[in-house]
């Protein structure tokens, strides 16, 4: 609902007039937009109250003065904090493969000039804003950035608008992340989850040589086939339309230089977020789980691995039928990115089995698939199978249909050659690792029997892959000659302007 800010209410008092203005307009859940609004409102109105109480106790001028306080301490923490790190340009870019539900790639350029004790963040070379609605302004762009800032290089200090005195932002007009103002946003979170993934990029290479170096961390998770949206009728008989929060909010965390990613961590966007319980969620929806569990491999693969993720398998179950969807950027180019030789994190299909024969095997007491890997190589459950992109647009489910939401995990740090072999067969036998990744690419051999590390083993395998890097490596001379070449189908080129550099290709006219 797109509206001019309107008074909602008058001396305390929500109007109930345009409540159910508002509940009229949101006709597909009404109990949810004024459950929703009433909450936000007794929000502000306790912050209001709280803080009339204070000023009461300690006086205005106090209480203004310690606003202004907090402003300044940020401040001065942030320049302090960035004089730390060495002076210089430093540049990352990231490609997704997917502008909402058409597969295309975009990118984003980001250039940080740092000098002395102020930033500028340079966006030049982003991909030019799109007839869809994943763009965004460039406040929205700068709140991104703001997420990475206060949760790792300023997590320490006061969280306030002070921080941003020393950060100067250069977003092209007409870009994806600083589109016209006629341009449609409401995807403008998709439009930054390269923002999110470069600034860890950035930052990690100003961070490595200072005070900070213990901050250094991969990004995490940035790409799932969630949020997995729906709407209907509940088995309650109530109209519902939301998201499941879970998948998003159990997303891996980033490996750091000294330790591995937190798995399920949370979500990038709110690291607090939290996901409810399965037994909420089934107790409120019309979904059950077939199964929810860590994704082997979904962390970056590295010295220290990225967090796992979260995938799950809904059943349509209490109702007949339900709508549904899901977001993403990308399906086949991982959007995130390791540090220092550290993989990025796993990229994941849409899966669903429409027509299939769940409740029958359920009723039966069959043995059901524990994960989305072993349900798409066995096929144990019969129905119409389809492995779509992470993005996928509007459909019904029926009553037995299943269909997958799985979360993305953390980027890894460092070559996985030096990972610790003791902490590989650790993962493999918590499902963290699959046996083929710890052979194939970490390169520790495992009994199988016994599950315990062959050290004379490993280390021949391991300097066998050190020799083959040798022998595959060429100067960047040479690396270029090919590489310069190169070029993605001109299908794949649709919303992201000119090869290579990006730049705007055609006009956008809006009516």
């Amino acid at each position: 609902m797109k509206l001019s800010p309107i008074r909602i209410g008058e001396n305390y008092q929500l109007r109930a007039d345009l409540m159910e203005m508002m509940e009229n307009m949101i006709s597909r859940a009404p109990r949810m937009q004024v459950i929703d609004v009433r909450a936000r409102v007794t929000a502000a109105d306790r912050i209001r109250v709280r803080t009339q109480e204070l000023a009461a106790t300690v006086g205005a001028r106090l209480l203004t003065g310690l606003f202004r306080q907090m402003l300044i301490n940020s401040e001065e923490g942030a320049r302090k904090r960035i004089c730390g790190w060495c002076d210089g340009t430093y540049r990352a870019v990231s490609f997704a493969d997917t502008l909402g539900t058409v597969e295309s790639l975009t990118r984003t350029m980001l250039t940080v000039i740092k000098k002395g004790e102020e930033l500028t963040f340079d966006f030049t070379g982003t991909s030019p804003e799109n007839e869809g609605p994943v763009n965004a302004f460039a406040h929205i762009t700068a709140a991104h950035m703001a997420i990475y800032l206060y949760a790792y290089a300023f997590h320490d200090l006061p969280i306030s608008s002070g921080t941003f005195a020393p950060l100067k932002f250069i977003v092209p007009a007409g870009s994806l992340l600083n589109a016209s103002p006629e341009a449609a946003i409401s995807q403008s979170v998709y439009a930054c989850y390269q923002v999110t993934v470069l600034a860890p990029i950035v930052f990690s290479k100003m961070m490595y040589a200072s005070k900070q170096r213990d901050l250094v961390t991969a990004g995490a998770g940035n790409n799932h086939t969630v949020p997995f949206i729906y709407a209907g009728i509940n088995q309650y008989g109530a109209r519902v339309a939301d998201l499941l929060a879970y998948p998003f909010n159990a997303e891996g965390g980033g490996a750091r230089s000294d330790m591995d990613g937190v798995d399920c961590y949370g979500f990038p966007y709110a690291h607090y977020g939290r996901g409810p319980d399965v037994e909420d969620v089934e107790n409120e929806t019309m979904f059950l789980h077939l199964f929810q569990n860590i994704m082997p491999d979904s962390g970056g693969i590295g010295k220290f691995r990225g967090g796992t993720a979260v995938q799950t398998m809904l059943l349509l179950y209490h109702t007949p039928r339900v709508a549904v969807s899901t977001m993403g950027i990308t399906t086949r180019v991982a959007v995130g990115q390791g540090l220092f030789g550290g993989y990025p994190p796993d990229i994941v299909p849409g899966i669903q089995v429409a027509g299939s024969d769940t409740l029958e095997l359920m009723n039966a007491g069959a043995e059901l698939p524990r994960d989305s890997r072993e349900l798409a190589a066995t096929r144990s459950i019969a129905g119409t199978y389809s492995f779509e992109r992470t993005a996928r647009p509007s459909r019904m489910l029926a009553k037995g249909d299943l269909i997958t939401a799985i979360g993305s995990g953390g980027s890894g740090y460092g070559d996985m050659l030096e990972r610790d072999p003791e902490l590989v067969a650790a993962d493999v036998r918590s499902s963290r690792v699959s046996r083929w990744s710890a052979e194939n690419v970490y390169r520790v051999a495992i009994d199988g029997k016994t599950g315990l590390v062959d050290q004379k083993q490993t280390a021949r395998l391991r300097e066998e892959e050190r020799q083959a890097r040798l022998a595959r490596g060429m100067s960047f001379e040479e690396f270029m000659k090919d590489w310069s070449t190169l070029k993605p189908p001109a299908d794949m080129l649709g919303f992201y302007g000119n090869w290579p550099d990006a730049s705007p290709n055609r006009l956008i006219i809006r009516l």
